[in-house]
């Protein structure tokens, strides 16, 4: 275990699977949790019981990490509420099934805006409010490396790829 405590985090797509999972484990460890969901407001709503009934502080937020006004607003409201942020964990992604050749450009766009650019914007919003020795992270997939099975197309797992390029370029 690692002693978290007095530290602020926020975490991208913290309502469910793994960002929730996330956002529970920062709270065991003794964080401060904000995070993002898009419309789970049902799922938040139990991850925010769960972060409060470990005595910590929980925010859901409401922010689509497709829209950049949203990021900086996301990132706003977790700093007014925690009074600063240690720790940005990117978590949020979406995909798209099927073969590359059924994929349209809208399709394409909002996976891109999710998980290529909304890391990126999230990270630059943050980097001001971090204390010394504050972390970004950014979660990604093992699929970004290789199509595991047939009519994979890979766009979910694009994040995955990018961020091997470059994984020191935040700071």
């Amino acid at each position: 275990m690692i002693d978290l405590s007095g530290k602020r985090a926020l975490v991208t797509g913290g309502s469910r699977g793994i960002g929730a999972a996330i956002a529970l484990a920062l709270a065991e460890n003794g964080a401060d949790v904000a995070f993002t969901y898009r419309r789970s407001a049902e799922k938040s709503d139990a991850v925010v019981k769960s972060i409060e009934s470990m005595g910590r502080r929980a925010v859901a937020i409401q922010a689509d990490s497709a829209a950049p006004e949203a990021i900086m607003r996301s990132v706003g409201q977790a700093v007014s509420a925690l009074g600063g942020l240690d720790i940005l964990v990117n978590s949020a992604a979406i995909g798209h099934t099927g073969a590359i050749d059924e994929i349209d450009v809208n399709d394409y766009q909002a996976v891109m805006d999710v998980n290529v650019r909304a890391p990126v914007l999230f990270a630059t919003a943050v980097i001001p409010h971090l204390t010394k020795g504050g972390r970004i992270i950014t979660i990604g997939s093992a699929l970004g490396e290789r199509v595991p099975f047939p009519r994979h197309n890979g766009l979910r797992d694009v994040q995955s790829g990018t961020y091997l390029l470059h994984p020191r370029s935040f700071g």
